[in-house]
């Protein structure tokens, strides 16, 4: 059964956890970019608390509790801002807004899992120091030493930052509120191409969606990389529509029919052709973590979609004798992490009986 795989890969986390309760760093997969603990700590917080869960096992339960206290208390990567992920020339450390988003949806969901107060207070105080843009309905990006930078024009950024505190519940209204707005500008701001598949720019306005437009026009090979890109991306933007649509916030019917053309090619021909060709699918956005949980959402009757992707997952990347997510990735580490999107699968996904 799957459960026994994710309990090994987690077992073997738990040896590799530092005195401190950070999780070893890696460099965010095909970017190379050198990564502080923050992100892998907050995606194996919650890996290890629904281990815990499904187990029973209080190994899991310590390991959580010690990557929680690692990202509350004397961290070195936070002083009163956000926390510093990476250490690339020409690049913010702070990671755009996805890197606080890992942050925020770890400490809201260990709030409710913990019943742990100060992890919310920390969550809602992350999201709400990013100036958000009423008109436009985005955020800007803030830096660990609190400097205000330009908005993250990054879709899957701006998506992930508004679901990573779709749990907040109804007792920060202003979160509530941001969320909402963002989600009700949509319509300006997202785009997909006429098979479905998402841009990955964000598109705020007439001038930024003729640019892009122009640009793979007069740029194929732009054209051919971001394509490629953008399918590796696919299911790790659904997944985050996903975790909205489960909090119970709504869409407009313009925008919903739009995601359900996404999922639709999702489970095209075309897609399950070309995710292959993308070194941003398999080696860093795992597809077998993300798509059951989009199809518990979307389609919760296509079965054989999630067995079919978990076991391509597992044929990819990984390795029985070392019991981790290690195989034809370039950041074993993360990738490893990145078993944490499992956590909001049904229990019953866990049951399933893998081919590997």
């Amino acid at each position: 059964m799957f459960k026994e795989i994710y309990y090994k890969i987690l077992k073997e986390g738990l040896k590799k956890q530092n005195k401190d309760g950070s999780m070893p760093s890696g460099h965010n997969g095909p970017y190379l970019d050198p990564e502080t603990p923050v992100r892998n700590s907050s995606h194996y917080l919650m890996a290890f608390l629904r281990a815990w869960e499904i187990s029973n096992d209080d190994k899991f339960l310590n390991g959580a509790e010690k990557c929680l206290n690692y990202l509350l208390y004397n961290n070195p990567y936070r002083n009163k801002h956000t926390f510093h992920h990476r250490n690339k020339d020409g690049k913010d450390a702070c990671n755009g807004l996805i890197g606080p988003a890992w942050n925020i949806e770890a400490l809201f969901h260990a709030s409710v899992k913990l019943d742990n107060k100060t992890a919310y207070d920390l969550a809602c105080e992350l999201f709400l120091l990013h100036p958000f843009d009423y008109e436009l309905g985005v955020w800007h990006r803030v830096e660990p030493d609190g400097k205000v930078l330009s908005i993250d024009n990054t879709f899957n950024h701006q998506l992930w930052f508004a679901a990573s505190a779709a749990s907040a519940g109804e007792e920060n209204k202003e979160v509530n509120n941001r969320i909402n707005r963002f989600i009700k500008k949509l319509s300006d701001n997202w785009n997909t191409a006429q098979n479905g598949r998402i841009i990955h720019s964000l598109l705020t306005g007439k001038k930024r969606k003729l640019r892009e437009g122009v640009k793979r026009i007069i740029k194929p090979r732009y054209k051919k990389e971001i394509v490629l890109k953008e399918i590796g991306y696919q299911t790790f933007n659904l997944y985050a529509f996903a975790m909205l649509i489960d909090a119970g916030f709504q869409f407009s019917d313009d925008v919903y029919r739009r995601l359900k053309k996404s999922v639709n090619y999702m489970q095209s021909k075309e897609f399950k052709k070309l995710i292959y060709l993308t070194k941003y699918s398999f080696s860093y956005n795992p597809p077998g973590w993300e798509i059951p949980y989009i199809i518990s959402v979307f389609k919760p009757e296509a079965t054989n979609d999630r067995h079919y992707w978990m076991n391509q997952q597992l044929k990819h990347s990984y390795d029985s004798k070392d019991k981790s997510m290690s195989l034809n990735t370039a950041d074993p580490h993360t990738h490893n992490a990145r078993i944490y999107e499992c956590v909001r699968w049904p229990d019953s996904i866990f049951e399933i009986k893998m081919d590997k």
